[in-house]
């Protein structure tokens, strides 16, 4: 990214954008197993949000020893904090996120989701002008599909904003505008405490 002319960085904020809304329009596969299923009749969300809530609980309880084993040293002092800052109730509030206030308590789909979408995966080309001369990059296609899941979209938005944009609020926006679907819909003032705080795009980021 810190490479990238302006233009180029627009121009690949676009492209992932519309990448990721081709991957999160994609359908499901159905999801039937008996005990996923039985989910769906006692909690009244979709079998396969079950299977997303699942994967997130796994990484959440290594979640210190992949810290301390990332590229940059995260201080002491947060990486006490992890537990506080993730704690084991948001994973019961999770079934809130998936009502989609627009329509009652219709739970929102979940969506393919790439969950690696990072500098290293991204194809970047030469782009020549009408004389043939080099002269600027134009992403080509995302690469490594092989953590390919479903569950949350927003999942694919924070490598993206940290990673590839680092944290860049300007080309998050492009993207954003490229993507084009509502990632937040929920405009009911008389919503409870909880489900207000649960909805929340920081909350459901964390």
């Amino acid at each position: 990214r810190d490479d990238l002319t302006w233009s180029e960085g627009q121009n690949l904020a676009s492209f992932l954008g519309q990448q990721l809304r081709n991957l999160h329009l994609l359908p499901n596969p159905p999801v039937t197993p008996p005990e996923l299923l039985d989910v769906h009749e006692e909690l009244k969300i979709p079998p396969e949000w079950k299977v997303f809530v699942d994967a997130l609980c796994q990484k959440k309880k290594d979640v210190t020893s992949r810290l301390e084993n990332w590229g940059n040293p995260i201080p002491r002092a947060l990486m006490n904090k992890i537990d506080e800052y993730i704690p084991d109730e948001f994973f019961i509030n999770l079934p809130h996120v998936f009502k989609d206030t627009d329509v009652g308590n219709e739970i929102k789909p979940c969506t393919w989701i790439h969950s690696d979408v990072m500098d290293d995966n991204i194809h970047m080309g030469p782009y020549a002008d009408g004389d043939g001369q080099h002269n600027s990059w134009r992403p080509s296609h995302i690469l490594d599909f092989s953590d390919l899941s479903i569950g949350d979209p927003f999942y694919d938005l924070i490598p993206i904003y940290l990673d590839v944009f680092g944290g860049d609020t300007e080309l998050f926006k492009k993207l954003l505008e490229s993507y084009g679907i509502p990632l937040i819909r929920s405009k009911n003032g008389t919503v409870d405490s909880t489900r207000k705080k649960v909805l929340s795009p920081s909350y459901r980021t964390m």
